[in-house]
């Protein structure tokens, strides 16, 4: 008997069925044609090496490193994330319970704050503090850095920022550490101790701001919070990506999902089709036109933004079209993120990354 199995699309090497015959005890095999998606243009990543350079090869210099340690006898001690503030030289960095600021120029330490509390303990466990998992900037709106949004592993989300106005010191630093200024819970169950790893429903592992830092959305397991609203999605949800004020793109396990924020509904679309691999990441240009998608197939989906005469911007996120592939790379695309000025695309998939022009045609080479 021959088994066989009707996809929609394939996206990877020509598939193999096998079947037996039993009488003859013999395994046999056949190959079945592909049916490729309505790909757009495939750019491979260069393998050839690089020419030789006149005199010694420089290796890369490290500029400056800094002790994240808090000085416990706990020596699991992680960076979890590590963003770059935008509206100064700083560096935040998310380790343990702690969110951690650094000069992104010299690496001087700058503030740290807390966010342990007395009740960190878990029924049943010992006392583990929370760990913190992600962090986003709200947009500055006069009020020096704006606010910092902190998810944890115990399903809560923390607003932070400073009282009173902004004070700086002769670099333009904050030296004094922003509070908490409000803490908000996941309608989930009872939270299971990190070590134990037996449930991650409750870890908030990715959070980020509309661009005009009015909203947020915070993201756990396959549950989403986006302006007072709880949507459930098909699959674990990756990564979180505002189109503009209205609109929101979730990463997860089955794709692309995009997402009403004033009406807190999912939005049926078919222009981010990403074929039949799993979304990793997702990435909004600066200037709203642009958007990478990191698949599991090791390869960046980049969509163009089509505006037309008869459409306003704020309409149904515009109309949206795969440009190109990248592929080429050694392990699923987790990572992606473009230049402030939008002009370069990153991307990090395995060990291969990838910085890119951004207006590459189809025979334009990367700069890695």
């Amino acid at each position: 008997t021959w088994k066989e199995y009707v996809g929609k699309e394939f996206t990877m090497d020509p598939l193999l069925l096998l079947g037996t015959e039993m009488e003859q005890g013999q395994l046999a095999a056949r190959r079945l044609p592909l049916r490729f998606p309505p790909i757009v243009e495939k750019m491979l990543l260069p393998t050839r090496k690089r020419p030789p350079h006149d005199g010694p090869q420089r290796d890369v210099e490290r500029v400056w490193s800094v002790d994240m340690g808090d000085g416990t006898d706990d020596h699991e001690c992680s960076v979890a994330s590590v963003i770059h503030a935008s509206s100064a030289n700083q560096i935040l960095a998310l380790v343990g319970s702690r969110v951690v600021s650094v000069d992104s120029r010299s690496g001087e330490f700058l503030w740290s704050v807390d966010l342990a509390d007395d009740n960190d303990s878990v029924a049943g466990c010992k006392k583990v503090k929370k760990e913190l998992l992600s962090v986003a900037q709200s947009k500055d709106r006069g009020d020096g850095l704006g606010k910092f949004l902190v998810g944890d592993d115990r399903g809560a989300v923390h607003l932070l920022s400073w009282p009173g106005k902004n004070v700086e010191d002769d670099a333009g630093h904050r030296r004094s550490a922003p509070r908490v200024i409000n803490s908000r819970m996941f309608p989930y169950n009872a939270p299971v101790a990190r070590r134990r790893r037996t449930s991650s429903s409750s870890w908030v592992e990715k959070v980020a701001w509309s661009p005009d830092g009015t909203c947020f959305a915070a993201a756990a397991g396959k549950r989403l919070r986006v302006n007072g609203n709880i949507l459930e999605m098909r699959g674990t949800i990756h990564d979180l990506a505002f189109l503009h004020a209205h609109h929101l793109v979730a990463a997860v396990y089955g794709g692309l999902v995009l997402v009403d924020i004033v009406g807190g509904e999912i939005i049926p679309c078919k222009a981010f089709n990403v074929g039949a691999s799993a979304a990793l990441a997702c990435s909004i240009s600066p200037g709203g036109n642009a958007m990478a998608v990191g698949l599991f197939d090791r390869r960046v989906r980049v969509f163009q933004r089509r505006l037309h005469k008869d459409e306003e911007d704020e309409g149904e996120a515009g109309r949206w079209e795969a440009e190109h592939d990248w592929a080429g790379f050694d392990g699923g695309v987790a990572g992606v993120a473009w230049s402030p000025d939008g002009r370069y695309l990153a991307a990090l998939g395995g060990g291969v990354l990838l910085a890119a022009g951004q207006g590459l045609g189809g025979g334009g080479g990367p700069i890695l």
